[in-house]
């Protein structure tokens, strides 16, 4: 029996841009949207890649959005002038 309990998200708008920004870098990323709205979008898109995909396939894509978030002017910069991490140069060795 299918239950008929929907939460009551209290989300802010700060929270429902994000939601959004989001759900809308992912559908770009798989190629296809979903009908729901809000977080339960965000849920069935996030259900969309995991259908069918290897556990590497998944981290591309969220890897894809991720990247898809942050401009490529602010990832240039974080690249020029943070120099890399003992702990990152020890992770690239391995």
């Amino acid at each position: 029996m299918k239950s008929t309990y929907e939460p009551d998200y209290n989300d802010s708008p700060i929270d429902r841009l994000f939601i959004r920004l989001f759900s809308h870098k992912m559908a770009i990323a798989l190629g296809k949207n979903t009908n729901l709205e809000g977080y339960a979008g965000f849920v069935d898109l996030s259900k969309q890649i995991m259908q069918g995909r290897t556990a590497a396939q998944q981290q591309e894509v969220v890897a894809r959005v991720l990247k898809s978030l942050v401009p490529s002017q602010v990832l240039w910069l974080i690249r020029h002038l943070f120099s890399p991490t003992r702990l990152v140069h020890e992770g690239k060795s391995s």
